[in-house]
């Protein structure tokens, strides 16, 4: 086995190299090149170009906000890894697309589960709904000023008018109590 000259990649020796039918450095080894089309003509592995990519893509993400970017950024390295251990270029496409759409189902699968957690949530805000409040006087602007947890609260009529006396809270509407309906 003859030993590969460093001046071997330059563009002039590459022609005399494909003319006698011998493999260049990173063929020999296993690699298949990529011929960039620059000025300089240099080879880009099928590597480097899957975790550019798989970078660039992470990149989109980060100000695109869009969570299934992940997914496709993984697909990228995935398909670098495998163009990393030698695998075929066919074989590192199914990868690819097969990590994406595993991360995508996965995505998917754990927003569900953060909207269920969304709604647990809703049912915490709601926990003052039903419980009594007393009014003890009422503003000419209709709003009163109530002591609920301790703490004074806006109140706001909900179907009827505010008047003196004990009410049920509708709803809390950010920092205003809703009444409901007057008890006594």
């Amino acid at each position: 086995l003859r030993r590969a000259a460093p001046w071997r990649h330059c563009r002039l020796n590459r022609r005399r190299t494909a003319a006698s039918g011998e493999k260049s450095g990173h063929q020999a080894a296993g690699g298949a090149p990529f011929r960039a089309s620059g000025t300089f003509g240099k080879m880009i592995s099928g590597t480097i170009l899957w975790f550019v990519a798989a970078l660039i893509v992470a990149g989109a993400e980060m100000f695109l906000g869009t969570i299934y970017l992940i997914a496709v950024a993984l697909g990228a390295a995935a398909g670098g890894a495998a163009s990393f251990f030698g695998a075929s270029l066919e074989a590192q496409i199914a990868l690819c697309a097969l990590v994406i759409v595993a991360a995508a189902f996965l995505i998917r699968r754990l927003r569900a589960a953060r909207a269920g957690e969304a709604d647990r949530a809703g049912e915490l805000q709601r926990l003052d709904e039903g419980n009594l409040v007393r009014v003890e006087s009422v503003g000419s602007d209709g709003l009163a000023v109530v002591q609920y947890r301790g703490a004074p609260w806006i109140a706001r009529p909900g179907k009827e008018a505010i008047r003196p006396g004990l009410w049920t809270i509708e709803r809390v509407d950010g920092v205003q109590l809703v009444l409901g309906h007057f008890v006594r």
